[in-house]
């Protein structure tokens, strides 16, 4: 890969290290605004999760007081099955007036006492479904105070998430100004090469040392060539990983 160098011209045969000072600063930087940028990734992350966690606690509250209303129902039900049974009661009553043969009276007197005794279980029931409303009540009273206030602090988590998120995105802004300042600072021909790197190469730095003649990217050994090349200050990939190698 010697040969892919040769565009550089005549000056950078022999690239001091020293020249290599720019590059370096300049992969330092957009390995910092890569982790920043994936970094910036939580915050939707953060703030999906609150935001099932309010939506949970909503839900939890819409149950409970669905609960309540649903037995209040029950109740209402049971108080027209009374109402129902007492007026069939007075008709019943009033047909016994009428009737002249005692079977039929009796009857009659049978159906008034089944409704009697309906109206008994009915009435019985509603009170033990009262006792279950009163403490369904003071239930979801508790869980509506203990709602707000898990509400109140997910509002207070998002309002920092947002914060924070507002500030990071100042900070991302800083740092990406400061990547093309740097980028300004590198030999074009060499920025060109830089660039292309990080688009082949996966796993960054794409700028590594060599160091006891193995490549610091990919740790394998590199060709006499290549280390020659290195120590001799000149610009040149690892024959292994494809990395760009310098002498620090």
């Amino acid at each position: 890969m010697l040969e892919e160098w040769s565009s550089l011209g005549n000056d950078h045969n022999r690239m001091p290290s020293n020249q290599m000072i720019p590059l370096l600063a300049l992969q330092s930087r957009d390995l910092e605004l890569r982790k920043a940028l994936l970094s910036l990734q939580s915050f939707p992350v953060e703030r999906e999760q609150v935001e099932k966690e309010v939506a949970a606690e909503k839900q939890d509250l819409a149950d409970a007081r669905m609960s309540v209303k649903e037995a209040e129902v029950r109740r209402e039900e049971m108080e027209a099955d009374t109402e129902v049974a007492s007026d069939k009661i007075r008709k019943l009553k009033n047909q016994q007036l009428e009737v002249r043969k005692n079977d039929e009276y009796e009857a009659l007197t049978h159906e008034i006492e089944a409704l009697e005794k309906k109206i008994d279980e009915i009435e019985e029931e509603e009170l033990t479904l009262l006792d279950e409303i009163e403490e369904q009540k003071k239930s979801l009273a508790v869980k509506e105070a203990e709602v707000a206030k898990n509400l109140e602090k997910c509002d207070s988590v998002l309002g920092k998430i947002e914060a924070d998120e507002d500030l990071f995105r100042a900070r991302l802004s800083g740092m990406e100004q400061e990547v093309e300042s740097r980028r300004a600072e590198v030999d074009p021909d060499l920025l060109s090469k830089y660039d292309s790197l990080w688009k082949q190469i996966k796993r960054p730095p794409v700028v590594v040392p060599l160091e006891d003649q193995k490549c610091g990217g990919c740790h394998l050994r590199v060709s006499n060539e290549i280390d020659a090349a290195v120590q001799a200050f000149k610009p040149v990939y690892c024959d292994s990983c494809g990395r760009l190698l310098f002498l620090e």
